[in-house]
């Protein structure tokens, strides 16, 4: 991702989820999307699926964050930087999910629209 803005990157990163998601009814492959953002030193990855995975679940976003060095857990600024990059207002919607040690989890329910 060499000469890309960490804004450029996750707004791809969101659309190759987009599209997973509405080519494969969102319900059968889901497509784990990954980003490194060396600029905030973190990993990002990012799935959108039914939850439960079934025709009926609910159309949510999975969001992983990481360091790269995997020495802690990411720090509010480069979480919230990401959050806010991938999901603009939306941010605010997004749940913190228990996650491990060197990692923070979100979700957050898609618009369908």
């Amino acid at each position: 991702m060499a000469g890309t803005t960490v804004q450029e990157a996750l707004a791809s990163l969101r659309r190759r989820a987009d599209e997973d998601f509405v080519g494969d009814l969102g319900f059968h492959g889901m497509g784990r999307h990954t980003a490194e953002l060396g600029v905030l030193g973190v990993k990002v990855t990012l799935t959108r699926a039914r939850y439960p995975n079934r025709p009926d679940g609910i159309d949510m976003y999975a969001i992983t964050i990481s360091r790269l060095a995997l020495d802690h857990r990411p720090d509010d600024p480069e979480t919230y930087e990401v959050l806010g990059s991938l999901f603009g207002d939306d941010v605010e919607r997004a749940e913190e999910r228990q996650g491990g040690p060197l990692v923070r989890m979100f979700r957050l329910t898609a618009h369908s629209s």
